[in-house]
């Protein structure tokens, strides 16, 4: 399960997330999240599903080299759709997004 439809599905059923990590293990990236039913339903982005807030607020190396990992990923799957004659609208405002964090985040 990708970490954006956990997300997805624990922001439409009133979960909080009381902390969240993003930790590398040989090449393979996982999130760990702890959360919490408060009964909140919740709206995020793709952005926030895909990395998570807290994350995304923490920041940190491994933050940044998982961004762009996916940003690569979403690159991939842009090309697939595009060679397959598809929109390709939401994946390169994530694109987008993804870069914009990476590029604002590896100034500081």
């Amino acid at each position: 399960t990708r970490a954006s439809a956990l997300r997805r599905v624990l922001d439409e059923s009133g979960f909080r997330t009381l902390k969240e990590s993003i930790v590398k293990s040989g090449t393979r990236y996982y999130q760990i999240l702890s959360v919490e039913f408060d009964g909140i339903l919740r709206e995020s982005s793709l952005f926030e599903l895909e990395i998570g807030k807290e994350n995304l607020e923490k920041g940190g190396a491994d933050v940044i080299a998982y961004c762009e990992k996916l940003k690569m990923e979403y690159c991939k799957r842009v090309n697939g759709l595009q060679k397959a004659g598809k929109k390709t609208d939401i994946e390169e405002r994530l694109i987008a997004d993804i870069s914009k964090y990476i590029d604002k985040n590896r100034l500081s």
